[in-house]
């Protein structure tokens, strides 16, 4: 595993899809569970990221299918791609975070960082927005 890998990070949520759609693309709760920004829906739409201590990550939209796909270049390198499909219960939530090479002296360790970062903080962190949001 040294280049072009794609982490995918699945999660059935008890949400519709539109009330996801909007944690994803609405900047006062993108602000609750990743970063604050000027984040809208919109395709070609530019915006930064704060990250806290890990700085600004310039952004840009370039898909935005309203309730089931938001596509978004990070960080210049980076692509992030939500999909949204509804279920009988609300939605699953696929996540696919493409365009990166792993390199260095382990980059299974680098793959597999990210993939608990997804699935561990920012994920169970988008969950408790979606619980705090009205529908």
């Amino acid at each position: 595993m040294t280049s072009n890998a794609t982490i995918r990070v699945e999660r059935d949520l008890s949400h519709a899809p539109e009330k996801v759609w909007r944690a994803l693309t609405e900047a006062e709760f993108v602000g609750q569970w990743w970063g604050s920004s000027s984040i809208e829906a919109t395709v070609g739409h530019q915006f930064l990221l704060d990250l806290g201590e890990q700085g600004e990550a310039p952004c840009e939209v370039l898909e935005a299918d309203p309730h089931s796909l938001f596509v978004i270049q990070f960080n210049r390198n980076w692509t992030l791609s939500w999909v949204l499909e509804a279920t009988s219960s609300g939605c699953c939530l696929v996540l696919f975070q493409e365009g990166f090479e792993l390199k260095g002296a382990n980059p299974q360790a680098a793959y597999e960082d990210l993939s608990t970062h997804w699935n561990e903080e920012r994920l169970p962190q988008l969950e408790q927005v979606l619980q705090t949001m009205d529908t």
